[in-house]
């Protein structure tokens, strides 16, 4: 799609494949710097990142009195502003050397980038990977290299990074002044300027004797590389660190990373082809055509063009016979239509224009995403990888509305059509892609074209009577509209002169003085009079009648109820105004015969409607055209099943629909839903109340089935207002209990309480004990999902006393259940494992397969909570295999449109440490959540997601999703959920030996768990809390959390829970010295985990450490062997470096050394592998005492001292007094004085911080 430089090798626009790279396009913006120009200042946090797709630039630290060194150079490729991510600010000041052309993307949506496409997350820990690399390999020249020496090394890593070929050299990238070259290479400008001088040729053709002439040539800011070899010779030994291989090493190359799939939505099979037909009439605009032919020719094609111009100027035609004249060359991959009726009707939202678009992309109901943002990112997934034209019409006056239409690239083209000026709008403007194409009234000869080709070449009028038609096109005012109808009344009327004509609209001389350059509507006017006068009487009301309707067409059969005509004789007097060009056709596959009205012509047909009919007629039309909008889609309601009470129970019941009447009723909805919208609106706005309320209760079904909930709550509250009106209370608490699961659905859950509440008081007050318990069930879920499970349970203990009541069997087997889950939340295990199982029966008895997944579903999550997850399987597998075959049986060709079964399932494959499995089903869930707009279920998909990415070492896109919980759980109010994706991150941070920051999360997750009364979440945090103060040395508050949780798990009854805090509290005692509480607490964490048949990995590695510390090395053994082997089982490559390397120590204290160096070893790579600093300096640790064993000091200085840097950085004090002991050791035995007391001094200096003797 782009044809922007792939950088250099390890950068991370290298490391993406085509498809991210578009997908950043399509996210971001391009923005060009000037030379010194600033990108990014130091210690400011950006709020994007930055891809440098061509150009160079230099990245400067400033000292405190004003100077600044170079210290990186940036090429094509490079990432810029990526530690944002993770809060860091900008290092220093980056400022372009050369003319740079970058990719800016707003943070926010490179997180989203990075969680959906995970390839692109390893790229960017491969890229910052391999800059590190660099820099290390850069800093490897200790100080005793020459100054000459280290500019050559310097030289050579430019070249190999940005070198291109010229002649027998090769010329470096970037221009760099001496002083520059100076700065970055650490020496004085003076130094370059000697090695310059010494490695430039010698003289006019004098035989130079140096042997390191003709190397390097330097004019200006250009630098030459002449002989590689001999620059390498200059550079020394340290030349080997930049062999061009090193360089392009970079971790992960693209070949291989390609291997990984990215998560892409697949296209659509067949390419929609949904462009509006074109008459065979159209003339003229043939500048406007080249132009546009000029633009998707063009190497810097658009990805948009708006079409601005007045109504009737022809806008719409234009777009799309260009658009059929160019699609088969330039848009293979289809093209989309949308009228977003921008004025006079209500124009569409974002959402909704969004939706209609997907729907076009093969996009079904329950896989349609609710929420705007998610709406976005699915249609440019869907339009990323094609070539399609996305045809817009009737845009409004809000630019908001078409920005999040433009396609990513500019493969696709958005063809706007407006009456505003929205061209030049910011993020609407060339520099974004979007060209505007403003368009008059035609010329006159190209108005005499367009009446010439309506009238045919067989009619010699125009040509016989060039004045006349000159001044015919002249008082059509030059708009395509009015000359199309003029033209058509003529076709009508073949024996009539153009004079005649004329004169008829010389006639119309009140209308016409009321005619502006800026009025369209007076300015056609006469045209329309004109051709009006001429309509048969039949065909007149028709037209007029036209003019009640609110909705954007109408099918024939509603045309027919309006007109209380026949169905024959309506579709003749359609045909007949569509060949009048008073209507516009419009016919696609499975919807039949359409036909809409022009803006400007409804206006005119509401005008004489009101002025030819009576109240009364104009009444009895709107109310026929309802009655049969109502009647059709209670029979589609009722054919495709509710699984509810309508508002008015029929005395018959609906017959079971088949298959094909299925299809057909789910086909008129989706072709009448805006129709049924509008109706809605317009019974309100009349006062037919009932009508109103009526619809809305119709449609909720399959509104509601299909995603479409603002469509759901835009007709509820039309029909909520008209319930009000009548003073009827039942329609009122139906269209407020409707509300309430609505706003629920979207996780608007202050409002859906507010509904609820007052659906609730309406059903008591009209003793209907079934509405009241069901308004009870919805508001104990949204109470649930609050966190207020003690009130959730109140409110379903109340629904299931009026539900026995009612001797209703499935509203009664509901309550329980949701009883079950909020005691389950609240850890009562036992009460709710109770209420589940009497929920099951109930359903299983009355035959309800639905309730009986749910229970089931239930039932799985309990028994995961307790610890029991081969348990939980079995319930989850069997709700999951329920719903599938639910799913088949409703006929809708898709997957369950439930993700709780493949949440729950992937959250107990990670228990059993499946975590293939755990990914794929998590995966699943967060799509079918985004597809359903299941918010809630989103936010417990993505800390699935983040947890299963954390425990593979994924840190990066871990936390990226984590945080995209968090702040969903935040949004709608879902305190467990958020909670939960805190803690989540806490634990994130401790693998990354950020333990502050661990520690700051985890409280914060603990404040909302005991605010909502989560006990198991509270003990879960408790116990990652002090393990987390364990690391920052704070051994008794490690204790005193640790036993809270302990104390927790027990009362709780979770013996896994107890088993892990115990060998987490034995970890602890080891470090107070308390070996026989250590071993007592090991000893029972094991025996818990064998009884509960428990993976002992961990237990068998705490044993082993306890046993260690108590001198007892022979039996640790056999105890760490058996850890490493359980650990590597379940693939945590984390916890097995930690077991090996105590293995390593256990080895060594056996008198083992070699075997113990070759395990420190294999775990130092485990942990580099894992990102695990913490462990690292562990395994540092342990090699340093293997050297010493052996009496190699130095070489256990160099261990320890990286030990010791590491620790350092994690900000581990306890384990540094440890290093520096062990250092002081090895200083001593070579006789170090002075480091030996520094040891001794750095040591307890950190003691005394720690409040130690």
């Amino acid at each position: 799609m782009n044809n922007s430089n792939p950088g250099g090798p390890g950068t991370f626009w290298s490391l993406l494949g085509p498809i991210e790279r578009d997908s950043l396009h399509a996210i971001g913006w391009i923005r060009e710097f000037a030379p010194r120009q600033t990108l990014g200042d130091r210690d400011t946090l950006p709020d994007r990142v930055t891809v440098l797709l061509d150009g160079y630039a230099k990245e400067l630290y400033g000292s405190a009195d004003g100077d600044e060194s170079l210290i990186e150079i940036f090429g094509p490729g490079h990432l810029e502003g990526e530690l944002a991510l993770w809060d860091w600010p900008c290092r220093g000041r980056i400022e372009a050397l050369t003319p740079v052309r970058t990719l800016q993307v707003p943070k926010d949506r490179f997180v989203n980038f990075l969680a959906e496409e995970l390839p692109a997350g390893a790229a960017l820990m491969k890229s910052l990977g391999h800059r590190r690399m660099l820099a290390a390999r850069r800093r490897a020249p200790g100080p005793g290299v020459r100054a000459p020496a280290r500019i050559a090394l310097h030289l050579i890593e430019l070249a190999l990074r940005f070198g291109r070929p010229s002649g027998a050299g090769v010329v470096i990238g970037p221009p760099l002044t001496q002083t520059e070259l100076a700065s970055f290479a650490g020496v004085d400008r003076v130094a370059v300027a000697r090695a310059f001088h010494l490695w430039r040729p010698k003289g006019n053709g004098a035989t130079c004797v140096h042997a390191h002439h003709d190397i390097v040539e330097h004019q200006g800011s250009t630098i030459r590389v002449k002989d590689m070899d001999a620059l390498r010779a200059a550079a020394g030994p340290w030349a080997a660190e930049w062999e061009p291989s090193a360089v392009a090493s970079a971790p992960g190359r693209t070949a291989a990373r390609r291997q990984l799939p990215a998560l892409r939505i697949p296209a659509s099979g067949t390419a929609p082809a949904q462009l509006p037909a074109v008459g065979p009439c159209f003339a003229g605009r043939d500048a406007e055509i080249r132009f546009l032919d000029g633009l998707v020719t063009s190497p810097h094609r658009p990805r948009a063009v708006i079409v601005e111009g007045m109504a009737g100027v022809g806008k719409s035609a234009l777009a799309a016979y260009w658009g059929h004249l160019v699609k088969g060359e330039h848009f293979s991959g289809g093209q989309l239509h949308l009228d977003l009726r921008g004025a006079p009707n209500r124009p569409l939202t974002t959402a909704e224009a969004l939706g209609q678009l997907l729907r076009g992309l093969g996009v079904t109901g329950p896989q349609m995403p609710v929420d705007e943002n998610e709406l976005v990112a699915a249609y440019q997934r869907r339009l990323a990888d094609r070539r399609m034209l996305v045809l817009v019409e009737n845009a409004g006056e809000d630019p908001e509305l078409i920005r999040p239409l433009l396609p990513p690239s500019n493969r696709c083209l958005l063809l706007v059509t407006t009456q505003a000026t929205l061209a030049g709008h910011p993020g609407l403007t060339p520099s974004d892609g979007v060209e505007p194409l403003p368009l008059d009234v035609m010329a006159e000869h190209e108005a005499l074209q367009l009446m010439s080709a309506v009238l045919g070449p067989g009619d010699a009028r125009l040509r016989e009577h060039p004045a006349d038609a000159t001044r015919l096109v002249r008082q059509c005012a030059l708009l395509p509209l009015a000359l199309r109808i003029t033209a058509a009344k003529l076709v009508q009327h073949p024996a009539e002169r153009i004079a005649d004509t004329v004169r008829d609209l010389d006639g119309q001389d009140r209308l016409s003085k009321l005619a502006q350059d800026d009025e369209p509507r007076a300015a056609v006017r006469p045209a329309f009079e004109v051709s009006y006068r001429v309509l048969t009487a039949e065909l007149r009301r028709t037209f007029r009648y036209l003019g009640l309707t609110t909705g954007p067409d109408i099918g024939i059969d509603a045309c027919a109820a309006l007109l209380d005509e026949t169905v024959p004789d309506t579709r003749r007097r359609l045909r007949a105004l569509s060949g009048l060009n008073l209507l516009t056709a419009r016919s696609r596959e499975g919807e039949g015969e359409r036909f809409a009205v022009h803006d400007l012509l409804r206006v005119f047909a509401k005008e004489r409607v009101l002025l030819e009919d009576s109240e009364a007629e104009r009444t009895g039309a709107v109310r026929r055209l309802l009655t049969h909008y109502l009647a059709t889609a209670m029979r589609a309601g009722d054919a495709l099943g509710r699984p509810r009470r309508v508002l008015h129970d029929r005395a018959v019941r609906p017959h079971a629909a088949s298959d094909a009447e299925r299809d057909r009723h789910l086909t008129w909805f989706e072709c009448e839903r805006r129709n049924l919208v509008a109706a809605a609106h317009q019974a309100a706005r009349h006062g037919l109340h009932s009508f109103a309320f009526d619809l809305a209760d119709a449609v909720y079904d399959f509104m509601t089935s299909r995603g479409y909930v603002r469509d759901v709550i835009g007709v509820h509250k039309a029909g909520l207002a008209s319930a009000q009106a009548m003073d009827d209370w039942p329609a009122t608490a139906r269209m407020l209990h409707h509300l309430a699961i609505a706003h629920r659905g979207i996780g608007q859950n202050v409002k859906a309480l507010s509904y609820g509440e007052d659906a609730r008081w309406g059903f008591q007050r009209l003793g209907d004990s079934r509405g009241e318990a069901e308004a009870l069930d919805n508001l104990a879920d949204v109470r649930g999902v609050l966190g207020r499970y003690r009130l959730a349970i109140e409110h379903s203990e109340a629904s299931l006393r009026l539900h026995r009541l009612a001797a209703d069997k499935a509203g009664e087997a509901e309550a329980l259940d949701t009883i079950s889950q909020n005691l389950r939340r609240l850890g009562e295990y036992a009460a709710a494992e109770e209420h589940a199982l009497r929920a099951l029966r109930i359903r299983r008895a009355v035959k309800d397969r639905a309730g009986e997944a749910e229970t089931l579903l239930n039932l799985a999550r309990l028994h995961y909570y307790r610890g029991a997850p081969r348990t939980a399987v079995v319930h989850g597998l069997e709700a999951l295999s329920l719903r599938i075959d639910l799913s088949l049986r409703a006929h809708r060709g898709d997957e369950p449109n439930s993700a709780a079964p493949y949440r729950e399932l992937a959250r107990i494959h990670r228990h059993l440490g499946l975590r293939a499995l755990a990914r794929r089903d998590a995966e699943q869930a967060l799509r079918l959540s985004r597809a359903s707009g299941d918010r809630h279920g989103e936010g417990e998909a993505l800390t699935v997601l983040g947890k299963l990415l954390r425990d593979g070492g994924a840190h990066a896109e871990a936390l990226s999703r984590l945080w995209q919980a968090v702040r969903l759980g935040h949004e709608i109010g879902h305190k467990r959920g958020e909670a939960e994706a805190r803690a989540a991150i806490g634990v994130v941070y401790f693998k990354l030996g950020r333990y502050a920051e661990s520690r700051e999360h985890l409280n914060l997750a603990l404040e909302i768990r005991r605010e909502i009364a989560d006990r198991a979440g509270e003990a879960h945090d408790l116990e990652n809390l002090s393990r987390t103060l364990r690391r920052l040395a704070r051994y008794e508050d490690s204790l005193q959390q640790g036993l809270q949780a302990l104390k927790l798990w027990r009362e709780l009854g979770v013996p896994a829970g107890e088993a892990r805090t115990l060998g987490g509290l034995a970890r602890t005692y080891i470090r107070v010295g308390l070996t026989e509480d250590a071993l007592r607490a090991a000893e029972t964490s094991l025996a818990i985990r064998e009884r509960g048949g428990d993976a002992m990995g961990l237990g068998l590695d705490t044993m082993a450490r306890v046993l260690l510390r108590l001198g007892r090395p022979e039996r640790a053994l056999d105890m760490a062997v058996r850890a490493v082997g359980e650990i590597r089982e379940i693939g945590d490559r984390q916890y097995e470096g930690s077991a090996v390397n105590n293995l390593a120590r256990i080895l060594l204290a056996l008198g083992r050394p070699e075997k113990a160096e070759d395990h420190a070893r294999r775990a130092l790579e485990i942990a580099k592998d894992a990102g695990d600093l913490r462990e690292q300096a562990s395994c540092r640790h342990t090699l340093g005492l293997v050297a010493q064993h052996r009496g190699d000091h130095a070489g256990a200085l160099r261990d320890l001292e990286e030990n010791l840097r590491l620790l350092r950085e994690t900000g581990n004090h306890s384990r540094q007094v440890e290093a520096l002991r062990a250092l002081r050791l090895s200083h001593e035995a070579i006789g170090n004085v002075r480091e030996v007391q520094e040891c001794e001094q750095r040591a307890h200096n950190i003691q005394r911080w720690l409040g130690g003797s």
